[in-house]
């Protein structure tokens, strides 16, 4: 069971993708948040390739270091994949001062796991082993 829609939860994290959005600017990336409300969050281009990028806040993840060994996302994300552009999972700190980075083909290689959260049962996750993961320090909030 997914976890259901909260818009409390989207309007507090919704600004991450922005953010994210200025700093692939300061490295050169023509890009733009996604019209399509329900798409992945930022369309882009760089070198000639297309990028897309996903981004989401981990809010019991604090500072500069990941506290797990592996990361989560949530499987549904898998659509989000593209055969026309590389694609890239970000996940932010609580304080959005440091970011992951894993790309579209270690994501789709990643095993799923099936796990329970404070918000729902029996989900899917795409699980990706830390050391796979790319971290960069961001831009303040």
């Amino acid at each position: 069971m997914n976890k259901p829609f909260s818009q409390q939860h989207y309007d507090e994290d919704d600004h991450a993708k922005y953010q994210i959005l200025e700093w692939l600017r300061t490295k050169d990336y023509k890009c733009e948040i996604n019209p399509d409300q329900y798409g992945i969050d930022i369309l882009g281009s760089r070198w000639g390739k297309n990028f897309q990028f996903e981004v989401e806040v981990k809010h019991n993840w604090h500072g500069e270091f990941f506290p797990y060994e592996c990361v989560h996302f949530s499987a549904r994300k898998r659509k989000f994949v593209s055969l026309d552009a590389d694609t890239w999972f970000v996940m932010l700190n609580h304080e959005r001062t440091y970011a992951l980075f894993i790309d579209g083909e270690r994501f789709m290689r990643s095993p799923m796991v099936m796990k329970d959260t404070k918000y729902s049962l029996n989900e899917a996750f795409v699980e990706v082993d830390i050391h796979f993961a790319l971290f960069r320090g961001l831009l303040k909030a």
